[in-house]
């Protein structure tokens, strides 16, 4: 599936684009023996709705730090590019991303970078609280720093007044990746593990350790076990339907076909 150039793409097309990223998410980790979970909306919509949340407007997946980086080492394509702060200077984002290098943002906060599934990093924290702070501050006052520029960049370009192609973040980067680095790589050695998912999200590491595979539309994927917990963590009751008025796409952007 491929629209013409410059057009815009449907929330249908984007959705079938995410899709398509999974399975090829799917693949790379199965031949690599990688694991991988569907993580927070997307995971939800696996077990409320056997596939996307109807409004939903992307995709959310966790990998173990260690995996991604064989994963990101070792994966080439033509039509897919996994990026993140370690290899690209211009990604807004403290965690990663694989995209479909057939499409494009033409403006907002993934400008330039197109159609693509969020990667998100689990990493393991110290036991001790004071160390968990510490260590999380660091990191956070590094993403809340990018955050600011990523929106700024956002509600300048849609009004036409962003006057650069793309905002070099590779300073931003470098210090994001010397942050990363002093978290525990194998969260499964401590209690407690921190998504790197543009904001602090810790779980217990226990959570995050078995798999099962769960029906996601035409597929079968890989979620945490001990999924009920996670998502009564995040979402409470996670079973019942929000309120009419909030099924509505929230993350936006215009995607394009190139």
């Amino acid at each position: 599936m491929i629209g013409l150039s410059g057009t815009q793409l449907s929330l249908t097309e984007r959705k079938a684009i995410f899709y398509d990223i999974l399975k090829e998410m799917d693949k790379a980790c199965k031949e690599r023996g990688l694991k991988y979970f569907l993580s927070y909306g997307t995971l939800l919509g696996a077990i409320r709705h056997k596939g996307f949340i109807p409004w939903d407007d992307d995709m959310d997946i966790m990998m173990p730090y260690q995996d991604f980086l064989k994963l990101a080492n070792s994966y080439h394509s033509e039509r897919y590019s996994i990026v993140w702060c370690g290899n690209n200077k211009e990604t807004p984002f403290a965690f990663a991303r694989m995209y479909d290098n057939r499409t494009y943002d033409k403006i907002g906060k993934f400008h330039g970078l197109g159609i693509g599934v969020d990667l998100y990093l689990i990493m393991g924290v110290p036991d001790s609280k004071a160390a968990q702070e510490k260590l999380i501050k660091k990191l956070n006052r590094v993403i809340s720093i990018r955050i600011f520029l990523m929106r700024l960049r956002s509600f300048l370009a849609h009004r036409n007044l962003w006057p650069f192609k793309n905002l070099d973040f590779r300073l931003l980067n470098k210090a994001c990746i010397k942050e990363v680095k002093l978290f525990e790589p194998d969260y499964t050695k401590v209690k407690f593990a921190h998504i790197l998912a543009g904001e602090t999200q810790l779980v217990e590491s226990k959570f995050l350790i078995d798999t099962i595979n769960v029906p996601f539309e035409d597929g079968m994927f890989s979620v945490p076990r001990d999924y009920d917990k996670l998502l009564r963590h995040w979402y409470g009751n996670y079973m019942q339907l929000p309120p009419e008025e909030k099924r509505v796409p929230y993350h936006g952007g215009l995607m394009y076909w190139k």
